[in-house]
Formats: C-alpha cells, structure tokens, sequence
C-alpha cells in the first residue's frame, strides 16, 4: 500500500464546501455506486460522539439536535474491489490541529487523490488565523496573563502592609484571572483554529452568547481592578 499525508492548517469549512469534499472523494473512489455509504463520519460534541454514513445524514442529525458547528470531525472513506479494501482517505480536524493521509495500492491514485484534495482543502484555509495580525494579537495573552499576576502581588503586598481586605480581595481575582487567560487559552475560544458549520455560508452564524459574556465579563472584571488597585494605590 501507498501512503501520503501532511498536517493540516486552519481552516473554516460551511455546508457547501462539505458537500463538495464529499463528491471530490466519492467521485475519485473505486466503486462509485455506494461510496456515500462508505464514508465514516465522526462528529464530537460537547456531551457525545456522533458516528454517521455521508453528510446529509450530518446535516440531517444535526438539525434535529440544533447545533450549528463543531470544532473535531473525522471523514474517513474507503474504496473496495470486491471485499477487499483498496482505497483510504482520512481527513481529521481535532480542535487545535488537522491532518489529511490518503493510501492505496495504486501509486498514481494516492497522489493524484491527495494533489486533489489538499489544493481543495487550502481553499478552505483560515487566512486570517494563520496571518501575522492573529499571531500578533494573541502572542500578548501571555503579558496580560503576567500583568494581571504583577497586579496581584502588588495588592497582596498592599493587604499585608496595611491590613486591607479589599487588596486581598482584589488580588484573588487577579490570581484568578492570570490562571485563566494563561491555562484556558482565551484566544482559541475567540479564534479557533477549526469551524466547520453545518449552515451554508450565506446563512448568518449565531454568535456564542457564552463567549460574548466571558468576554464582557473579563473587560469589565480589568476595568474595576485597574480602577480599584489604583484606588488603593493612593
């Protein structure tokens, strides 16, 4: 068997360009006639594991839990002679990382099928992710991670001189804070490295209340301990 296969980049997939991943595989496989059938779907949510045949029954399944994207899907599709397995496409977005490896036993399809694939693939490329402006902004996550730290061993330092509870208070939160933004990697929430929707592009996403409020409750949580630190300060 012949093997071929790279690491992933960022990337945004929507209803449509699933669809045409699918046809681009089940055109290039052995036995066209069921290849839908043969292509393995894996779907991990939040609170289980989805395992289904072909993307209208993805589509389908997740209308009916509605849920509209997903960070971790796996395609993986055969193609058969017989009963024999011929033909394997593996393609794996998993969270933070993707991987595609395409095998056979025929040299001439393994790479024609990855060239096919991967070209496809790159359109779907999240070129704001993997531009320097993303890099640039969330490379100081670890700094504000450190200020906050700064921050609290000033008002730490602050409580033990003047026996003040509002310092020790203050500085809690900012330990608090500063584990946060240095453990949870905020910016992947923000900008994550895979989306996959399951909406078509033109329908307009609904954006993650729950990001929205750790969001504004973080700004505001740094506003009131800048203002309350400086407060204290004087």
């Amino acid at each position: 068997m012949y093997d071929k296969g790279r690491k992933l980049e960022a990337i945004i997939f929507y209803k449509e360009d699933l669809l045409e991943v699918e046809n681009m595989i089940v055109e290039n496989m052995s036995s066209r006639e069921n290849n839908k059938e043969l292509i393995d779907i894996k779907i991990t949510l939040e609170d289980q594991t989805l395992r289904l045949k072909g993307m209208e029954s993805v589509f389908k399944k997740m209308d009916e839990l509605q849920i509209t994207s997903t960070d971790k899907i796996e395609i993986h599709a055969v193609g058969l002679e017989g009963n024999e397995i011929t033909q394997s496409i593996y393609i794996n977005y998993y969270h933070n990382h993707g991987n595609i490896r395409v095998s056979g036993e025929n040299k001439i399809w393994v790479e024609g099928m990855y060239a096919v694939l991967s070209n496809r693939l790159n359109k779907q490329k999240d070129k704001y992710f993997e531009s320097k402006y993303h890099r640039g902004i969330f490379k100081f996550f670890p700094i504000i991670s450190g200020v906050f730290l700064g921050l609290g061993i000033i008002n730490l330092i602050n409580f033990f001189n003047k026996d003040n509870y509002s310092a020790l208070f203050l500085a809690i939160i900012l330990f608090i804070l500063s584990l946060i933004l240095f453990f949870k990697k905020i910016d992947e929430k923000i900008s994550p490295f895979v989306r996959v929707y399951f909406h078509s592009k033109n329908k307009r996403s609904k954006i993650d209340k729950k990001l929205i409020l750790e969001v504004i409750a973080i700004l505001l949580t740094l506003v009131s301990i800048i203002i309350g630190t400086l407060q204290l300060l004087n």
